[in-house]
């Protein structure tokens, strides 16, 4: 499966939420399992109609410096370009959309949504604008106002039951049970600030 994320880069939009910074850690913990779950997914993120990632030839990890470097978006173009991509890809995709933005093209939106029900294409969305709420229920994906999302697909925490040959990278001992870096992955046998491997913030629900 392939999945096209549309991630808007707005600071300010983002600002609005109780913890935009969760949000992110989250979403990329979301990206790395999806492409974890099978090794044939793919990961696209679209930004003003430009491909500015793709799993098949960039790591996970690069995400949050790419996103830096822009501040804003485009949605009902990013949309409309995801569609088209689809149409050319001819596989099976699903759309996923991160947007805080009260001001969005409704009318081009709603466009899109028409071209996506043509498609048979699922749109997940986290967003709190109702024109999207009606993308994703139109075309049966979900739709959440914040982080929820990610306990919906991924369960409620990050804390995760680990199989026992498994071992912690800050000690290199066998674990049961461990904390995991939600943007590369590796596993620790108890809490730290920040990734050892990676240098991401750990954030984790208490």
């Amino acid at each position: 499966m392939i999945l096209i994320g549309l991630i808007s880069p707005d600071v300010e939009c983002w600002q609005t939420q109780e913890n935009p910074a969760k949000i992110l850690s989250s979403t990329l913990f979301y990206f790395n399992a999806f492409l974890m779950f099978d090794s044939n997914n793919r990961l696209i993120l679209l930004l003003n109609t430009k491909i500015i990632f793709d799993s098949n030839s960039m790591q996970i990890s690069e995400i949050s410096g790419i996103l830096a470097n822009y501040n804003s978006q485009n949605l009902s173009n990013d949309f409309g370009m995801a569609l088209l991509l689809i149409e050319r890809l001819n596989l099976d995709c699903q759309i996923f959309i991160l947007n805080f933005d009260k001001n969005l093209d409704s009318f081009k939106i709603l466009r899109c949504l028409f071209a996506a029900n043509t498609f048979n294409i699922k749109v997940n969305v986290i967003s709190d604008n109702n024109v999207l709420k009606m993308v994703a229920n139109s075309t049966n994906g979900l739709f959440y106002e914040d982080e929820s999302f990610f306990m919906k697909i991924l369960g409620n925490d990050t804390t995760q039951m680990i199989t026992p040959e498994t071992r912690c990278f800050c000690h290199n001992k066998v674990i049961l049970v461990g904390l995991t870096c939600p943007v590369c992955l590796v596993v620790y046998c108890g809490f730290v600030p920040v990734c050892k491997k990676c240098k991401s913030k750990m954030l984790f629900n208490k």
